[in-house]
C-alpha cells in the first residue's frame, strides 16, 4: 500500500475519532446538562420510581432543566436538578410533581410555579409529590391480561377480539383527537393559566392593600352577628312569655268550663242564670216605672236649709 493511501486512511480514522468524541461530549452534555452557574435544587420525594439522570424538568410542558443525578437525603430519595429556564428563580410556594411521561414508562419532574416573591436559593432543598400516573395501572393490566389469556374464560374468542380491536381503534382516534386539540390550543391554555395566575396575584395584592378595611368589615360582621344573637335571645324570651300566657289562658278557660268561680258558675249553673235573668228583669221594670211615675219614688217637696 502506498504511503499516500496510508495517510488518507489515517486522516479518515482521526476524523471519525474526533467526530465520535464530539458527539459523545454533546450526548453527555445533553444527558447531564452540566453548566457553570446553573440554578440547582434538591427535590425530595417519598418515591421517585425510575426517575434518573437526564430526565426533563418541565414547567407547563416546556423543558426548563434536567435531572443531574438521584440519591438519598435523610433516608428519602431525592433528585438533584439543574434549572436554567426560570431566570428569576423558583418561588418557595411552588409545587414539584413527579409525573409519568408516557404509557411506555419514564418520568419527568414537573414544576407548578407559585406566586410568592420569596424564591429558593440555589442548592436549596424542596419537597416534591408524586402524581398518580398510568404506571399505577400496571398491576391491574397484568391481572387483566392473565384473565384474557385464560382459555377457560373464553375472552379471546373471535367476536371478543373484534370488539377489542374496535375499542383500541376508537381509543387511538380519541387519543389522536385529544393530542391535536391540546396541540392546537396550547398557547390559549398557557395564556389562560397565566391570566389566572395574574388574577390570583392581583387579588392577593388587593387584599394586602385593603387589609385594614377587610378587618374592619369582619369586625362589623362580628358585631352584627353578636347583635343578631341578642335579638334571637330576646325573641326566645318573648316566645316563652307568650307560651306562659297561653298556658294561663288555657287554665282559666278550663276552670270556667268546670264551673269554678263566678264566671264559671254563671255559665254552668242554670238556676243561677235564671235568677240573674229574673233580677235584671225586675230592675228593668223598676227603672221603667221610675221614669213614668217619679213621684212614687221621690218626695213631693224638697226643703233646702
Amino acid at each position: 500500500m502506498r504511503q499516500r493511501d496510508m495517510e488518507v486512511i489515517l486522516g479518515v480514522v482521526v476524523f471519525v475519532a474526533l467526530v465520535s468524541v464530539f458527539l459523545g461530549v454533546a450526548w453527555l452534555s445533553s444527558r447531564l446538562n452540566i453548566r457553570v452557574g446553573d440554578y440547582k435544587l434538591h427535590i425530595v420525594f417519598d418515591d421517585i420510581g425510575t426517575l434518573h439522570a437526564g430526565d426533563h424538568v418541565n414547567v407547563r410542558g416546556i423543558q426548563v432543566g434536567k435531572v443531574l443525578r438521584t440519591g438519598l437525603h435523610l433516608g428519602k430519595p431525592a433528585a438533584y436538578a439543574a434549572i436554567w429556564g426560570v431566570p428569576e428563580g423558583i418561588p418557595k410556594d411552588s409545587k414539584f410533581w413527579l409525573k409519568s411521561e408516557s404509557l411506555l414508562g419514564g418520568y419527568i419532574l414537573d414544576i407548578e410555579l407559585g406566586n410568592g416573591l420569596e424564591v429558593f436559593e440555589s442548592e436549596s432543598y424542596a419537597i416534591g409529590s408524586v402524581s398518580v400516573g398510568f404506571e399505577s395501572l400496571a398491576p391491574e393490566a397484568k391481572r387483566l391480561s392473565e384473565r384474557l389469556a385464560d382459555p377457560k374464560a373464553g375472552a379471546l374468542s373471535d367476536a371478543n377480539l373484534r370488539r377489542i380491536a374496535s375499542t383500541l381503534a376508537s381509543l387511538d382516534s380519541l387519543t389522536a383527537a385529544l393530542n391535536q386539540l391540546l396541540s392546537d390550543n396550547r398557547r390559549p391554555l398557557n395564556t389562560l393559566l397565566d391570566s389566572l395566575g395574574g388574577a390570583a396575584t392581583e387579588a392577593k395584592g388587593m387584599i394586602g392593600e385593603n387589609r385594614s378595611d377587610v378587618k374592619q368589615v369582619l369586625r362589623q360582621l362580628a358585631r352584627s352577628s353578636s347583635r343578631l344573637d341578642s335579638v334571637t335571645a330576646n325573641l326566645g324570651a318573648a316566645t316563652g312569655s307568650l307560651r306562659s300566657a297561653s298556658d294561663n289562658l288555657r287554665d282559666i278557660t278550663q276552670k270556667i268550663r268546670q264551673g269554678d268561680g263566678t264566671v264559671g258558675k254563671l255559665l254552668t249553673d242554670e238556676q243561677l242564670y235564671r235568677d240573674m235573668r229574673r233580677t235584671l228583669s225586675q230592675v228593668d221594670s223598676i227603672l221603667v216605672d221610675l221614669k213614668q211615675n217619679p213621684g212614687r219614688y221621690l218626695p213631693k217637696k224638697i226643703s233646702i236649709f
